[in-house]
Parts: structure tokens; sequence; C-alpha cells
């Protein structure tokens, strides 16, 4: 209930209000966020820089003398009334002070709102932690206290004597803080007003005006911890109670604005919400985007269940059409047009057209098949030809529906997809011909308005079809690759040419876990070779029964593990095999621990590169080996300035006893091959080594020129993290940044002090771009967004980027709302900040950059039922843009990433999207798997890719 439904006063002094007693509360902000009661100064008349709320269960005051947090059972002195009378739940208006109350051992803390004072008993069993220092303090203040009282002049003791004293509390003491006089000292300072309120309220003079107090004060000014100044008494006007709760909705201190959009990413996103969700579909303001239905799931497990059946649907192919058999029927009139063509490279004869009952089929053309399964599959066919037996066939590859591919619901009705599965099949299986345009536009900001007109024609002829009931059209201008993961541009060169080859079937990879061992020192697995007294990643599953782990939830960074090290003793027999089962053969290796194999407090201290040497020996199929590294010695490391990664070489100083727990020098005759080699190489050498071009430099791309450089806009900027890296990388060169957050902004200005920075909401700066283009009519926007932009000082308007200036967008777009670590991302701050990822994509619709990239949590991918992902992949390929899903949310362990001294399960999702002009013969390379699902190298660059 709300608290003003039990006093209806609109104007009372703070001494008349009533003293009630409040039970199992908590405290909270406007956020509905945990908040400690110390943010709100102990002086009445105070302002407070925050707002805290608080709820429980209220009852009258019984005149009974309990201690907050203390238990039922232990309180001689508490009524029957704290355990009958659970009392009226009540969500309390803004807390206006509060003090604590002593003598002998009860400390009571009691609170002050508009409409009466709180006595606090027990908390919450979630806000008990935040309410312990709170008490800690209390008693520290109790103990002070006394300390002085057994002193011949309170004022004997100075503000250092009582800290030195204080340090010498036994652990045992109640108010026991540390040994340390640095930490006592300051601990005292930060919690000094809880002090001075109990020594201001203590009947002694001499107490109160003794030298700890004189020091205590001092100290406090000295931190600035000065707003405690006592003021008059003034009279306190209510109004509305804005507490969150009672609101049923936490009130944002932040103006929350709906997204800016372009038409286009308006329609996709509307149409899809307007056709499954036509119940929520309402008349709105034709100047606001459409609301998102943000629905979550129910719970972390529903989460994680939805990730992988997402993650299957990325890395999976669907089951093979190769290998289905079409029905094959007695055909009236099959007969080829015109004359042979030529020959495949097995001899058989090649033709270009071809009737089947009075159908033409033309090379190039699309067909629909019937497979045994009744379903329907639509091919386009690659080249036809006879066969010596007299068959006339037809070599054809698949075309997915949309809806067949990852976008799901969210595809357009009419678009296919060519993919590489391959059918070859008789001309009598085919039932019809199937209409397909297969589209190549012209690409970029020049031709956005000119390509959406012609999207609107066509949608209006296919209404009017469907209206006739006559056939579908379908469009088709991507590639769908799902074994990349990726949507690429259709090589038009390569496609229907007729000569009986097959793009296709060119890119057939022969089965990469193949095992061969060609000696007892050496095998290759996945076309990597690997040689006895090597080092190699063994995946952490296959430890997890020999080591005690716990369970822990879907979805949770904690209890993930790194990729474990070991070195290759020797090899299974078997040379010259050419077929052998990597799950059945086994190596033999020597196990290098890691340190949170330990401990977690030595993986904590440790470097992220160090491991330690064993004697233990472990025979380990070979199906476990997830790629090679290196150990070395530490002095053998390549000097870095980054503190990451690139080489996966690792270093040992130290041996570990598993079974006694201990660690010892490395003993001098422990030499690792790959050093050995690198020193006798080096003796050859008189110590001279030629540094060979292709080896790993991270510092390598720092002199890349500018001009070299794509022209980057950085949005939802932050303190410029990500451009700093591209940079680093060599890859951007980011001349504009927009950031909400003043901070920082100032941060990024200080970072990147050639880029101009736009501290603004990214709404307002999308809509002051448009209108400065003359685009105010292809805008969807709020009337706020106009106003603000509207407002924007002229050096902001000129300084703004225009199409056609911006070739790379990055950003990672506020994650609150898709995050599952957010308890509270149904409030309508979260839901807004869920909706930028329409502004976000609007920027890429607007300036069609060359290349596009999206930051977010892993979690972006399964929320809303992975119905916000397929959108937004839906909406760049709607503008053209080919899709590679860097599915970087690493789901299986990699190598550790490290920043500030901790160790990082970095779970992230990376989205690129690049312009259809990208180069083709790059593009089977554009990320080789280093692990799986982890590091990726690129093998061209970004000036060559585009």
């Amino acid at each position: 209930m709300d608290e003003y439904i039990f006093d209806s006063d609109d104007s009372i002094f703070s001494d008349d209000v009533p003293v009630r007693i409040l039970n199992n509360w908590t405290l909270y902000n406007a956020d509905s966020r945990l908040i400690s009661l110390e943010l709100i100064p102990m002086k009445s008349g105070a302002e407070n820089d925050v707002v805290i709320f608080g709820s429980g269960f209220m009852r009258d005051d019984d005149g009974s003398c309990c201690s907050t947090a203390e238990s039922v059972k232990s309180s001689s002195s508490s009524s029957k009334a704290d355990q009958l009378d659970a009392g009226i739940p009540i969500y309390l208006s803004p807390i206006k002070e509060w003090i604590i109350e002593f003598g002998g051992s009860m400390i009571c803390i009691t609170i002050r709102t508009d409409v009466a004072w709180y006595k606090l008993r027990q908390p919450t069993k979630q806000y008990a932690p935040w309410c312990e220092p709170v008490l800690k303090t209390a008693r520290l203040a109790v103990s002070i206290i006394t300390l002085l009282k057994e002193q011949s002049r309170a004022s004997k003791l100075s503000f250092a004597d009582v800290i030195r004293k204080v340090a010498e509390f036994d652990k045992g003491n109640p108010a026991f803080i540390s040994s340390n006089i640095t930490l006592v000292e300051r601990y005292i300072v930060v919690h000094g007003q809880i002090i001075l309120q109990q020594f201001a309220d203590f009947p002694d003079e001499t107490i109160r005006r003794s030298a700890f107090v004189s020091g205590l004060l001092l100290k406090m000014e000295q931190r600035r911890h000065t707003k405690l100044v006592m003021k008059k008494k003034t009279q306190v006007m209510r109004g509305e109670n804005l507490n969150p709760s009672a609101a049923m909705g936490p009130a944002s201190r932040k103006k929350a604005m709906r997204a800016t959009t372009t038409r286009l990413i308006n329609r996709i996103w509307s149409d899809y919400y307007a056709h499954h969700f036509p119940e929520d579909s309402k008349e709105g303001d034709g100047n606001e985007t459409k609301e998102i239905d943000d629905e979550q799931e129910e719970n972390e497990d529903e989460d994680a269940e939805d990730e992988g059946q997402i993650e299957e649907n990325i890395s999976k192919t669907p089951p093979s059409t190769r290998s289905r058999k079409l029905l094959s029927q007695t055909c009236k009139e099959i007969r080829w047009e015109g004359e042979t063509s030529g020959k495949t490279l097995s001899g058989e004869t090649l033709y270009k057209c071809a009737y089947v009952r009075e159908l033409r089929i033309p090379v190039g053309g699309t067909v629909a098949l019937e497979d045994d399964s009744g379903d329907t599959v639509i091919c386009f066919v690659e080249y036809m030809f006879q066969k010596v037996d007299g068959s006339k066939m037809v070599h054809g590859r698949i075309l997915q529906k949309g809806s067949q591919t990852i976008l799901g619901n969210a595809a357009n009705e009419r678009e296919v997809f060519l993919t590489n599965d391959c059918l070859e099949f008789k001309l009598d299986d085919i039932k019809e011909l199937v209409m397909v345009d297969i589209q190549s536009r012209p690409w970029g900001h020049k031709y956005r308005k000119e390509n959406s007109e012609a999207d609107k024609v066509e949608q209006v002829k296919a209404e009017e079809r469907k209206k006739k009931g006559q056939p579908m059209v379908y469009f088709c201008k991507s590639l769908y690759w799902p074994e990349k993961g990726a949507f690429f541009a259709l090589s038009r060169d390569k496609m229907g040419l007729g000569s009986g080859l097959c793009s296709s079937c060119d890119n057939i990879e022969p089965d990469s876990d193949e095992l061969k061992i060609f000696s007892k020192t050496s095998f290759v697995y996945r076309k990597v070779t690997y040689n006895v007294n090597e080092f190699l990643y063994i995946r952490p599953d296959f430890f997890a029964e020999d080591e005690d782990r716990a369970t822990f939830k879907a979805g949770r960074n904690v209890g993930l593990k790194p990729y474990a090290v070991c070195q290759i003793l020797s090899i299974p027999e078997g040379a010259g095999s050419k077929k052998l089962n990597p799950a059945s053969a086994n190596i033999s290796a020597r196990r290098f621990y890691r340190p949170d194999d330990i401990s977690s407090a030595k993986a904590y201290a440790s470097d992220i590169r160090e491991v330690y040497y064993s004697e233990d020996v472990i025979d380990v199929p070979v199906d476990m080996i997830e790629g090679k590294c290196e150990v070395r010695k530490k002095n053998d490391l390549a000097s870095s300035d980054l503190p990451v990664m690139f080489e996966h070489v690792f270093f040992c100083e130290l041996i570990y006893d598993r079974a006694s727990g201990a660690l010892k020098q490395l003993p001098p005759n422990v030499r690792f091959m790959s050093m050995v080699q690198r020193t006798s190489a080096l003796k050859k050498n008189k110590g001279k080594q030629i540094c060979e071009p292709d080896q790993i430099d991270s510092g390598k791309w720092l002199d890349v020129p500018k001009e070299n450089r794509l022209a980057t806009l950085d949005i939802f900027a932050g303190c410029g993290g990500l451009s700093e890296g591209l940079q680093q990388a060599g890859v951007s060169f980011t001349k504009w940044a927009i950031e909400y957050e003043e901070p920082a902004g100032e941060a990024f200005n200080k970072n990147h002090p050639e880029a101009v920075v736009f501290v603004d909401n990214c709404n307002v700066i999308l809509k002051a771009i448009m209108d400065k283009c003359g685009d105010t009519d292809d805008c969807v926007s709020t009337s706020e967004a106009a106003e603000q932009a509207a407002k924007l000082p002229e050096v902001n308007i000129n300084n703004l980027p225009v199409p056609g200036e911006v070739e790379f967008i990055n950003g990672g777009p506020p994650c609150q709302g898709f995050s599952g670590m957010n308890r509270f991302n149904q409030s309508p701050w979260s839901k807004v900040q869920c909706e930028m990822i329409l502004a976000f994509l609007s920027f890429a619709e607007y300036f069609r950059p060359r290349f596009f990239l999206l930051e977010n949590v892993r979690n972006f991918v399964s929320f809303n039922k992975g119905q916000t992902f397929r959108l937004a992949v839906a909406s760049l390929l709607e503008m053209g843009y080919q899709v590679f899903l860097l599915i970087h949310y690493l789901l299986r362990p990699i190598a550790y990433t490290f920043y500030g001294g901790l160790n990082l399960y970095t779970q992230k999702l990376f989205a690129i999207w690049l312009g259809p002009v990208w180069n083709s013969r790059s593009r089977g390379f554009w990320c080789c798997p280093v692990q799986e699902k982890g590091v990726y190298l690129g093998c061209c660059t970004w000036r060559d890719a585009s």
C-alpha cells in the first residue's frame, strides 16, 4: 500500500509525525536497485543528493525494545507481535533523515519520511549485507565512547590515539575493523557521519567535545566529507509518493527517448509486429516508432536453451539435400532445345535448354521439385547434360526460403537464398517453373532512395498478384552459407554458366576431422601437423571427471574453463593408416597446469600466460585436441605493449606437484623443445636473427597512414575502447563519435583528440543529420528529438558527418536490456535502451558505410526468443549488405582474455556487415578459425576486401 493512505495531512513538522515499526524491510533507489542508507545525511534539513525509498511490513509501535537486524530468538525484550503480526505491506515515500539510537547492547536504526518515523527491525535477506556496515559502525562508535569514558579525561586521547587503540582490538570484538592503522582511520573517516551523530546524542558533554570528535571533523573536511551542516528545522511539504514500487514501475532519473529511425527500418520492424502480434499493433503518433515487444524468457535456463538453439541454427547446415532422392515419373514429352554446348569433364553432353511438359527450362532458370517426403524443393539450374544411357539430367543448387534460414519469421516472404547444397536430378522430376528474379542493383548511399522506390513498386506488384491468385515472384540477392555463419553477395559471373562446372561443388571441403599418422613422431589432425614434444590445447571437459567441479546454472560465466596445455610425448601406432578414428586413437601427453587449476587466489595474482610443469602423464583421445600452442621460459617471451596473447605462447618457471600441492622452481635440466631449437638457431647465427615479414607483431599496424584507414563513426562510443582497438589494428581512423554521457564523452575526446565528439542523444544527432541533408521526410522521430535537433549549435551542425564521408560504422548499442545479468530488464529505461538498436541500424541504413560492426553481449542473440537478432540481420540484408555473423560469443573455452589484472572469459557477439561489392576472391578466407569459436585471424586486408 502507498504510505500516504495512512495519513492525509498536507503540512506537518517532523516532530509531530507518529512512530511506527517496519519489519522485513529493504531500501532502494528510483531504479529499484538496493542502496545504502548512508547516502542520506543524518541531519534534518540537509540537502539529499539521492532519493531513497523503502518498503516492508508496518505496524504500530508497541514500545518494545529490539535492535535492528537482531534475531528475534536472541532478543529477550522483543514482543510477540514480531512473531505473530507480520504487519501491513507498505511502500514508503522518500526517506528524509535517519538516526541511530543506542543503549546497553541495543542499537536501533530509525528513519523518517513525510508521514512517520519508522523503527527498523529485521531487514530482508537480500538487504542484510547492506545493513551490516551501518550496524558495525554504530557498534564501533559505542566502543569508542566506552574507551573515552574509561579515561580520566575524555580529551586525553587524541584522534590518532583512538585510531591506534581501535587497531589493537581483538578479532573477536564486534567493533574490530583491522589491525592496520591506515585502514582503521580510513574506515572511521568514511563512516564519520554515523559516529558523529552518536557522539552528538550522547548526554556527556565532555564526550561530545572530546579531541577525537574535533580530530574526526578535521579529517572529514580534508576528505570533503562535510555535508553535515545543521540547519533550522523547516516545514516539510508533501507531494506525490515517488516510490517506484508504489507506482508499479521504477522511475528513471534519465529522460527516456524513443528511437529515431529511417522509414525503411521503421517499416521492417513495424511490419513484423503488425503481422505477428496484430493485437498489440495500435494506432499512435506517426512521428514515433512502433514499440517493440521485449518479452523476456522466464529464467536464465530458458535463455541458455534459446542460445543453444540459435547457435545450432547458425553453425549447422540444414539436413543435407545432397542425399535426397527425388521421385521420378514417366514423362510424356521431354526434349532438348538447340544444339549441344559442350562436354562435362566426364564426357557427358551439355545442353542450354530443355522442354518438360511444354515448360521451357533454360540454364539459369529456377524449378520446383518434390522429394520423397513430399516437400517442395526449389532449385537453380546450373547446367543440364545427358548421360551415356540417355538419361536427361540437371545439376542444380538449392534455393531456401528466408523462413528456412536463421532469419525465421523475420524474413521477407518473397526472398529466397542461394545455398551451396547441390542436387542432380532427372528432367522429368521437375514439377513446375518458379519465377525468381536474381537481383543485382547498384549499391551505396547515392542509390538508397532509388532502390527504396524500386522495392515499393515490386511490393505493390506482388500484392496485386497475390490478390489475383497468381504465383508469387521471388527474388534472390544473397548466398546463405550457414557453415560460415554468413550471407554473401551472389557471384553472378559464376552462376548458371552451363559449362558443366559448379562453383558450389568447388567449395566442398574434405572431411576436416580426418586423422593420419605418418610416423612414430608425427601425425595430422584437422589439417594440422603435430610432432612429438610440441605443445597443444586439450578441451577442458576431458578433465572434468577427474576434478571436483561445482554445478553452475546455465548461461553463467562462473565455472567456465580455458583449454588445458599439454606436451606430446608419444603418439599411437598405425603409421600409414589412412582412416583412423580420432576418438579411439590416444596420444601420451604431459599436462601443464594453469594457476586457476590450483586456486582462484593463485589465478588472480598470476600472469595469464603462466603454466606449471608437472610429471603427470595422461592418455588423451585425439578428438580432444583443439590446436597448437607453445611453452617457453619467461625470458624467451617476445615483448609486447599490450596485455593480451596473440601467439598462443605461454611461459613456465615452476613445477607443480598435484599430490602435495607444492610449487617448486623448475629444474635446470628441463628444457622445452621449441626453446632448444631457438637456442641452436641463435648460436648458428651468432646471436643474430632476421625478422620475417610474416611474423606477428602487435604494433605493426600502428603506422598505417590515415588515408589508408577507414573513416569511422563510433556510436555509443563510451570512452573509446572499441575505436582504440580498431585503430591499433590499422583498420580505422575515428573521425566522429556519439556518446550520451558527458563524462564518457570527455574521456573519449582525450583518448581521441582528433575526433569530433557529439555528447548528445544519438536519436537527436540522427535527426539533425537527416534534416541537414534535406531528408526530413524520410526520418521517423519523436517531437522531442526534433526540438532538440533544432536547438543544436551551428558549429555542431557544421561538423555533422554526411552520407559519403563515413566508410565504417562501429559501436555497441546499450546492452542493459539484453543482458541476462540485468534484473530490471523489464523497466521502462531498459526497454528504451533495447530500442536503441533501431537507431543504430538507421545510421547504417542512412549512411550506407562500406563496413558495419555491431558489438553486444551474447544474450543479444537469444533475447526476445532471438527475434531482435533476426530482425537486425534482416534489416541489413534488406539494405543490400553482406552479413558475416562472427558469432564470437565464446560458448566454448578459449585462451584467456586479459584486462586490468583480471582473468576474464569474454562472451561477446561481433556481427559484421559488409557492402555487396566485397571482393569474392577473399570470401572463403575472411576468417580462419585458430580455435573453435575462439580467436579468428583474417587473411585479407580491409581495403582488399572492399
